[in-house]
């Protein structure tokens, strides 16, 4: 058998049928339902059961569901010169929050067991290691920024914008979550390395790849230097010309079977998307 991968973690599977046949399966691990289309027109002595005669095949799989996609059907003599075309559509946000419950329940009952302590500690004029002293005083595991919590409220104002602004909801994930070995730096900081994503901050991303020209630069924006399970990261900002102390945690918002909506790095680097994040 041989995968297609689609986007959001999604696959196709092609697997053999009975003689020259080929069956392709799909998972669909996205919030949207995906619409895939077989062109035939440059074959021959192949066709798509359901799709005879016709020199395009088309099924849609639902969201967070597997099922067959297509059964073809290769005549020797044949000519398999396929191509395949994929399409995500996005179910309705009211939908959406039907699947994303249980993680959405789980970040919130983070949110709450930190909440006491939120109150009592002054965060933005501590040091890195007193807050994770007080963290372990209080017995939790990992920090979460009360000015920036992982709810849509940070994402968008509910009131001036009724209407959600992105066609799927995130998901907030920690890096060991949509990252196979997370750090902060890789090997080499590279203006490259950067890559927008649903925002449009362009500007702001081109301004931080002008300052990776110089590596030793980002650096310094970092006061934390190395990537923490405390999920806790101190970062100097420039902002209206005055350097500030900027405390965030590591919460990311994402897609729901993918890695962040936002920007993000080419490897398992965070420097990008949390100066994103404290900016």
């Amino acid at each position: 058998s041989r995968q297609i991968q689609l986007g959001s973690g999604s696959f196709i599977t092609r697997q053999p049928g009975e003689g020259y046949d080929e069956i392709w399966e799909i998972e669909n691990k996205s919030l949207s339902t995906t619409e895939v289309t077989l062109d035939l027109s440059r074959c021959t002595g192949v066709e798509v059961e359901g799709f005879e005669g016709e020199s395009e095949a088309v099924n849609s799989c639902p969201p967070m569901e597997s099922m067959t996609l297509f059964t073809i059907h290769r005549n020797p003599p044949f000519r398999f010169a396929i191509s395949i075309s994929v399409k995500e559509i996005p179910v309705p946000i009211e939908e959406q929050r039907g699947y994303i419950g249980d993680k959405k329940n789980e970040v919130q009952a983070e949110i709450d067991k930190i909440g006491e302590l939120i109150q009592k500690i002054p965060f933005d004029v501590m040091t890195h290691e007193e807050i994770c002293a007080k963290l372990d005083e209080y017995g939790l595991d990992h920090f979460i920024d009360p000015s920036f919590p992982p709810d849509s409220s940070s994402i968008y104002d509910h009131q001036s914008e009724p209407k959600y602004p992105l066609s799927e909801k995130p998901v907030w994930k920690r890096p060991h979550e949509f990252m196979n070995n997370p750090q902060l730096f890789c090997d080499s900081i590279d203006p490259n390395d950067i890559n927008q994503g649903a925002l449009g901050n362009c500007w702001f991303l081109a301004s931080i790849a002008s300052v990776a020209e110089n590596p030793a630069l980002i650096r310094r924006l970092f006061i934390t230097q190395e990537y923490n399970e405390k999920g806790l990261y101190q970062l100097r900002i420039c902002k209206n010309g005055e350097w500030i102390k900027v405390t965030v945690d590591d919460y990311i918002p994402c897609y729901y079977s993918g890695g962040p909506m936002f920007c993000r790095a080419t490897g398992d680097e965070l420097w990008v998307l949390l100066l994103e994040k404290a900016y």
